[in-house]
């Protein structure tokens, strides 16, 4: 069966497994309890059956680790990336929610000379944004989901969107976009 024996972003090479008996090298697979006292029996074991060799370990999560580190990093510089443009997204559609507010300041007086209630007022305030957040986040989901593919094929990785695999994200970006868009309408309704 194929599998990686590096990087899992390069293709899985052709690989020839040897047989050949050294005595430089063991790899050993343990439980991950106790490993101080596993390493001190290890050793042992090694000095009696191959004294003239030095007893040196590394453990294949560090291997993983170093490999894999930019991709932490990276993976890292994205989401902060993406909190300032989803921060930032968040101040333009409070702007815009009150920039239109204010542009509907007649109005909101007339409404009010007429007998509107101002609890009426909010909730219409409140609807709005909500509707203009949830039709934002759709149209925004729906560009990644279309976009997915060709921002694979230019990084050459394989990301998935799926409600199924992410439940979790998928409902914090209801949440968020519920939250933004109840206060994007609750903010100008209270000022006005």
């Amino acid at each position: 069966k194929d599998f990686h024996i590096s990087s899992m972003h390069n293709k899985i090479p052709p690989v020839v497994l040897t047989y050949r008996p050294r005595g430089w090298m063991v790899n050993v697979r343990t439980s991950g309890e106790n490993t101080p006292a596993t390493l001190a029996a290890i050793e042992k074991i090694w000095k009696e059956y191959n004294p003239e060799y030095r007893f040196e370990h590394t453990f294949m999560q560090d291997s993983f680790t170093k490999i894999y580190s930019e991709e932490t990093r990276t993976g890292k510089l994205f989401t902060w990336f993406a909190g300032v443009a989803v921060f930032l997204s968040c101040l333009g559609l409070f702007g815009l929610a009150t920039f239109t507010i204010h542009q509907r300041t007649k109005e909101i007086g007339i409404r009010k000379v007429l007998g509107s209630k101002k609890n009426s007022l909010i909730t219409q305030f409140i609807c709005e944004a909500l509707l203009l957040s949830a039709v934002s986040t759709g149209l925004g989901l729906s560009l990644a989901v279309l976009l997915l593919p060709y921002f694979n094929e230019l990084t050459g990785r394989e990301l998935v969107a799926s409600v199924a695999r992410f439940p979790e994200l998928t409902w914090s970006i209801v949440a968020l976009s519920v939250f933004v868009g109840f206060f994007a309408g609750l903010y100008p309704a209270l000022i006005l």
